[in-house]
């Protein structure tokens, strides 16, 4: 399971909503960086949930640019809300036979999900998520068992990767 936030956002774009707030010049670098990051790694995913709101729908289109992504591409309303353990609902109910979940989302979200959901994994990289979740940062997360069966602490944090350590 890839757990990626959306990359910095432009807070001064003029977008009208924050439903349309759009990725900044930074953001836009971190999320190729990203994309080139799971490529080198050889992540692919194969179904894709993604937030509906411009901003992570950015953030994938950046990332596809170097990732082949599935056909499988959801834009669940519900990752965009700000309701408690609404991730790993999402991630149960449309995780159906998929292998590797690529979820693009936001923080508070987000971050609360990695923090729910991990077990166990490396001490240095267990203590930079446990830090923060900062724009554009890819939290791998490995499990076994169905998506149903996810819950508190059954997956290992096997990668924490933010943009910083792409891109200098």
């Amino acid at each position: 399971m890839l757990l990626l936030r959306h990359a910095k956002s432009d807070w001064h774009s003029g977008a009208r909503t924050d439903f349309e707030r759009p990725l900044n010049q930074r953001g836009r670098n971190a999320a190729r960086a990203m994309g080139q990051h799971l490529a080198d790694a050889g992540y692919e995913p194969d179904l894709v949930l993604c937030s509906p709101a411009r901003r992570t729908r950015e953030t994938l289109g950046l990332v596809a640019e170097n990732v082949v992504l599935p056909v499988d591409r959801r834009y669940p309303q519900s990752l965009y809300e700000e309701v408690e353990e609404t991730y790993v609902n999402v991630l149960r109910a449309e995780g159906g036979g998929a292998e590797c979940c690529l979820l693009v989302g936001h923080n508070p979200m987000i971050y609360e999900t990695a923090l729910v959901l991990v077990g166990s994994g490396g001490e240095r990289d267990l203590a930079r998520l446990n830090a923060k979740f900062p724009s554009g940062a890819l939290a791998v997360l490995e499990f076994s068992g169905t998506w149903s069966e996810l819950t508190p602490g059954t997956t290992r944090l096997a990668r924490y990767v933010r943009p910083a350590d792409l891109v200098s």
